[in-house]
């Protein structure tokens, strides 16, 4: 299993994104189940730095990166040509007030107190102040990928109106997070049950959590029949987590 794990993920991807999706298809390929992994970032990813990227005379790119490993852009407008001045003022102001700050901080009223804190030159920077509310709230914002969903019909244990309920679960996003929240450290079963929700009785889930930069950052799971294969899955997923810890955060260092 390692080497497939090493042959899918091999060093050198780029891409956090492509990265987990080729993660959760091979956690899926792997286990003959249907696999799901939570996209980085949260509420509690902090500020590592904001870029600023002029694209043409009245416009420019925003760009948070997160503890999390993430990179996060918007593009803003203003009413009046882009100077170089202009944007490294910009430049020191946002990462003098937000490097550090949890992005779930980065709000509204927080802004609002941020421009007002400028005098003359809060009527300059209304438009970045927008692309970094929403470049944050970006940031915030976690996705769950799903791969071998049509693993679970071929599970004799499982009928088809069975695999169909699992399969309505796994798009309920808030149900799923919930279950995906586990410890770090170690691989979490849960099994039939223990699961919670009766769509998931005859379910075992086994969940692993990985980090960026030694921080908590999210989950690969496998979801199959209560008899499946526990060495060898939970096996799999403590290396493949290990493996997108140490892919994501080599990303993280080189933004």
């Amino acid at each position: 299993q390692k080497h497939r794990i090493d042959a899918y993920l091999a060093p050198g991807m780029y891409d956090s994104e492509q990265l987990l999706l080729r993660t959760v298809q091979t956690a899926a390929a792997l286990s003959r189940c249907t696999a799901a992994v939570t996209t980085p970032g949260g509420p509690g990813a902090r500020v590592k730095a904001v870029q600023l990227v002029q694209t043409s005379r009245r416009t420019a790119m925003l760009l948070i990166m997160s503890s999390a490993g993430t990179m996060k852009s918007r593009v803003f407008r203003c009413d009046f040509n882009l100077t170089n001045d202009i944007l490294r003022v910009f430049f020191r102001l946002f990462n003098e007030r937000l490097t550090g700050k949890c992005v779930s901080e980065i709000t509204p009223a927080f802004l609002q107190s941020l421009g007002a804190s400028l005098g003359e030159m809060y009527s300059l920077i209304g438009a970045p102040l927008r692309a970094l509310l929403e470049a944050a709230s970006d940031t915030a914002h976690t996705d769950i990928l799903l791969a071998g969903q049509m693993n679970l019909f071929l599970c004799p244990e499982l009928s088809t109106t069975g695999a169909r309920r699992v399969l309505d679960f796994l798009e309920r996003r808030e149900e799923l997070f919930s279950l995906l929240n586990q410890k770090p450290g170690r691989v979490t079963a849960l099994i039939g049950r223990e699961c919670g929700w009766p769509e998931l009785e005859n379910i075992s889930l086994l969940t692993a959590r990985y980090r960026v930069e030694g921080q908590d950052a999210g989950a690969v799971m496998v979801a199959g029949p209560v008899r499946m294969d526990y060495p060898r899955l939970t096996a799999m997923l403590r290396y493949l987590s290990e493996t997108i810890s140490e892919q994501l955060t080599l990303l993280a260092g080189e933004e």
